[in-house]
């Protein structure tokens, strides 16, 4: 068999012949001998004793590798099972059918292998919990789906008359889904399938997961004062704060990637709390105000006086700077 050459396996009739046929098999190590007279003894055996001389002898890991490759799911679990892994049973099932395209089939498979194999072993209950979430994911992105097809063909959507959808939203991941409900939907009320606010209640979504998303949305589509709305917290004494739990310089990157203008981004930047910090960001991504502001603020005369060299005459930055420098009441770092 090793060699290519024609072979005859129904002359190892009794069991222990059988058995001593998978053995050899197995110290070869080779995919092809092994699934071969594995095949011969499912063949050759009855589904029990087939099953009890793979957990005997071995041989059961190749065959469960073979059996998913031919997509024999249900075989595959039968002989997980056997060797004692029902939660690799369960995961057997699951790879399957998350493969699965067809939606609706996709829906009605999860349901049944969350029945069949996760809510009946506790172990797995934290698995069910996900396996809820993804069904109830694709049932809402069906509904979205649906009447977003309808407001695209009519035309009724500005942001969808600029920013084409692109592909269809069911079977896309959760933060895929917030990203295009924050692009479309951000002003939609929570109680609305198609609201970032409701994907956020309903599969608890962390802060910073929406203001990661809804920062470059928000960025994607200019709607600065909503971005500031979105960053701007009550103070415990009264007023008003921003602050974020991705961090500003994050912030900074996200409106530097969505080409927002330099007085923007030098905005959020000044919000960046150590200096050294702040000056790095700035100068990674060429924001002249925001550099400028920083040097000023860490007192260095020295590389003030050398962005100066480089400044736009009769820009706003020079003239920052060169008030600046003739400012006596500055102590400048030595």
């Amino acid at each position: 068999m090793l060699c290519g050459k024609p072979y005859l396996l129904e002359s190892y009739r009794n069991l222990e012949d059988k058995k001593y046929l998978l053995k050899c098999a197995l110290a070869c190590h080779d995919g092809n001998v092994i699934n071969a007279v594995i095949g011969f003894l499912r063949n050759s055996l009855n589904k029990s004793l087939f099953q009890s001389t793979l957990l005997e002898v071995g041989g059961a890991e190749q065959y469960i590798s073979y059996l998913l490759q031919v997509e024999e799911v249900a075989e595959a679990e039968d002989i997980v099972s056997m060797i004692g892994k029902s939660d690799d049973a369960a995961m057997t099932r699951y790879r399957f059918v998350n493969a699965v395209t067809q939606i609706d089939n996709k829906i009605q498979l999860l349901k049944n292998c969350r029945s069949s194999h996760f809510d009946l072993d506790l172990n797995l209950a934290s698995d069910a919990i996900h396996l809820k979430n993804q069904v109830d994911l694709l049932q809402i992105q069906q509904i979205i789906e649906k009447a977003d097809v309808e407001l695209e063909a009519q035309g009724r959507h500005p942001i969808m008359r600029v920013h084409k959808r692109k592909g269809t939203l069911p079977d896309q991941s959760m933060m895929t889904t917030l990203y295009y409900c924050c692009l479309y939907h951000y002003d939609n009320e929570a109680s609305q399938f198609c609201s970032p606010k409701y994907l956020i209640q309903r599969f608890q979504l962390s802060e910073a997961q929406l203001q990661w998303t809804a920062i470059k949305t928000l960025a994607r589509l200019k709607r600065w004062q909503q971005l500031e709305q979105l960053l701007t917290g009550k103070k415990w004494y009264g007023g008003s704060t921003k602050s974020t739990v991705i961090g500003f310089h994050n912030v900074v990157k996200l409106l530097a990637h969505a080409k927002a203008t330099p007085d923007i981004i030098s905005s959020y930047c000044a919000l960046i709390p150590v200096e050294e910090e702040r000056l790095r960001i700035a100068k990674k991504f060429k924001c002249t105000p925001a550099i400028v502001e920083t040097l000023i603020a860490m007192k260095d005369r020295a590389q003030l006086l050398q962005l100066k060299s480089t400044l736009l005459p009769g820009s706003l930055e020079l003239q920052k700077a060169n008030a600046a420098l003739k400012n006596s009441s500055i102590k400048w770092r030595t």
